[in-house]
């Protein structure tokens, strides 16, 4: 798409008074407008365009369960043949920036623009549907479309995955599951955890398994994770009252 075009494009929809964004062949935000940040919780499009937008908006079913792309129909119509240009249309829970879900009515178009074929998805909030229960828990579904828990555990296990990334913080792992900083300690906090404390003492565990496998101490705790030498010996001695090198030698 020439860039002519695609400024076009972005200044016709940021005139549409409903939530609005434009997707590429696979699903990826080319442009949103300013009602649909409002709507889904974000104050701008920065970390947004280029995302998927399945895995930004309903990455989840109420229960908590993952929703595959693969199944999701919105994401179908911006993946199939695009030669009949009527809209299609259906309804979804998605998910805001804070994780809790608002009910949706959307619809999609086709855009031929210069050579590429884009997809407009508008949306319209059901505001007046009645609130839908999270089978099993008893609480609404608008209060949040994953409970604390089940944030702890999906973190636990993001953790364990990539604990050997020395980039990995609680601040990265709560954008990765699309809610706040402050939502994930306190999930965190109700286990009587912390996500700083649970990154360390994993850290910490493959680092010993990795000494206790015959590496040096330097190089388990660069892929455990420690980027700092010195914050690895001195966490490991505090944890397991021995430094790196002589539990090496055991």
């Amino acid at each position: 798409m020439r860039r002519s075009e695609s400024i076009a494009v972005e200044r016709v929809i940021h005139t549409i008074d409903h939530p609005v964004w434009i997707v590429d062949g696979v699903g990826g935000i080319v442009t949103i407008n300013r009602s649909a940040l409002s709507t889904m919780g974000y104050g701008d499009d920065k970390s947004l365009v280029g995302q998927n937008c399945h895995t930004l908006f309903h990455h989840s079913h109420l229960d908590g369960s993952d929703y595959h792309q693969s199944d999701c129909p919105l994401f179908h119509r911006t993946r199939q043949d695009h030669s009949a240009t009527a809209a299609r249309r259906g309804t979804e829970w998605f998910i805001r920036r804070t994780g809790t879900v608002v009910p949706i009515a959307w619809s999609t178009t086709t855009l031929e623009v210069d050579s590429a074929t884009l997809t407009m998805i508008s949306l319209d909030v059901l505001a007046h549907q009645p609130s839908t229960v999270i089978p099993g828990t008893g609480r609404q579904a608008r209060q949040s479309v994953l409970d604390r828990k089940q944030i702890y555990h999906r973190a636990c296990r993001m953790i364990a995955a990539t604990s050997d990334d020395p980039e990995l913080t609680p601040a990265r792992i709560a954008t990765r599951l699309h809610v706040s900083l402050r939502y994930l300690q306190v999930a965190f906090a109700e286990a009587d955890d912390s996500p700083a404390r649970r990154i360390r003492h994993v850290r910490l565990d493959r680092a010993l398994c990795l000494l206790e496998s015959g590496f040096g101490a330097a190089e388990a705790g660069e892929q455990a994770g420690f980027s700092d030498p010195t914050t690895f010996r001195r966490l490991f001695r505090r944890r397991f009252d021995t430094n790196p090198a002589q539990r090496r030698r055991r």
